[in-house]
């Protein structure tokens, strides 16, 4: 018995929930050349291919879609959607501006508005869209948006309003609390911050924003090996963010834990060849291990990158005293002092040594 375009449909829908992409698209092209007029199987086709990342392949099935039915809402809000992934900020927005002739009240449409000048950088127009969201109706999605949006353009009370009243309407607004972290830390109160984020962790343990900002508030105001144990948690959740693996190995070379610090950072310098600092902070954790040679590779390695840091110049000069190397040592500390007067630091060492 010959398949129906249904039954392909159908097969698709299976596939696709089951977290098979690839299969799901091809039952949803074999629906459509059983049934080239329904623009359902061109939005289902659309979905399945953004889902692979083939987001230009899914903007055309999307638009083929609209060729057989303009005034489908969710044709329009996903091809918005996935032209935004795209960069193609004027373009979603022309399709969010067409849907929103259709609905008027959609406050979603009118929120991802928002999101798009966000990406592209306008402020005051995101503000004002996510403002228009809550106009046609209260959410906590529009007014923890515009609460970012406040806090980015210095706005501090204005936003604490908008995230107060994103957590009145959803409690269990994972991103409510983190951003309220931010607020509250922007404001001075690091304990509030903490509170804030905790309970963004408690909701939701995945919230980025949270896992990258408790440790460092946590370290600042001197809850050290608490810290510590926060930086190997959302490290754990977060392998790939490279601000949090730094800041984590500046508190393993300040608690001297010297061996993990080594192995972070010789990690991270793998991802990050080109990065001065992180060729620093790995010379200063070679150093403490008493593996000059090393720490001097990794100096020099920093040098050719930066040569105008006046911290690293300081840091080489440090290790060539200690190498035994006085007047290389005193040429890196007066070099250091050349480009930054104000370094202290290599100005005592260069005093010491010359004593």
């Amino acid at each position: 018995m010959r398949k129906s375009a249904a039954d392909f449909y159908n097969q698709g829908v299976r596939f696709a929930q089951s977290g098979d992409p690839g299969d799901a698209i091809a039952e949803f092209r074999s629906a459509i050349n059983a049934d080239p007029e329904d623009s359902q199987l061109y939005w289902a086709l659309g979905n399945a291919l953004d889902d692979l990342g083939q987001f230009d392949e899914a903007v055309n099935a999307y638009r083929v879609g609209l060729k057989l039915r303009s005034d489908d809402a969710n044709l329009l809000y996903n091809l918005a959607h996935t032209l935004d992934d795209l960069g193609k900020h004027e373009e979603a927005l022309a399709v969010y501006t067409r849907l929103l002739t259709l609905s008027p009240t959609d406050q979603v449409a009118q929120n991802d508005i928002g999101t798009v000048y966000l990406g592209m950088g306008d402020l005051d127009a995101a503000a004002d869209a996510y403002r228009k969201s809550i106009a046609i109706s209260d959410n906590a999605m529009a007014h923890r948006n515009l609460g970012y949006v406040l806090l980015q353009l210095g706005q501090i009370e204005d936003a604490f309003n908008e995230v107060r009243s994103a957590l009145r309407l959803d409690p269990r607004n994972a991103r409510g609390f983190s951003l309220l972290g931010s607020i509250l830390e922007e404001k001075g109160d690091l304990a509030g911050a903490i509170r804030a984020h905790t309970k963004a962790l408690t909701i939701n343990p995945s919230e980025a924003v949270s896992l990258a900002d408790l440790p460092r508030i946590t370290w600042e105001i001197g809850r050290k090996a608490k810290a510590i144990a926060q930086y190997e948690r959302s490290l754990s959740q977060l392998p790939d963010d490279s601000d949090t693996a730094f800041d984590y190995g500046l508190a393993l070379l300040e608690r001297k834990q010297y061996r993990k610090a080594l192995k972070l950072f010789g990690k991270l310098v793998k991802t990050h060849p080109v990065d001065a600092m992180i060729w620093r902070q790995l010379g200063l954790a070679y150093e403490h291990n008493n593996k000059l040679d090393d720490a001097l590779r990794c100096y020099l390695e920093g040098l050719k990158l930066q040569p105008g840091s006046s911290m690293l110049h300081n840091d080489l000069g440090v290790l060539y005293e200690a190498l035994g190397q006085i007047e290389d040592a005193k040429t890196e500390f007066r070099a250091a002092i050349s480009l930054e007067p104000g370094n202290e630091k290599a100005r005592i060492n260069l005093k010491a040594i010359e004593a």
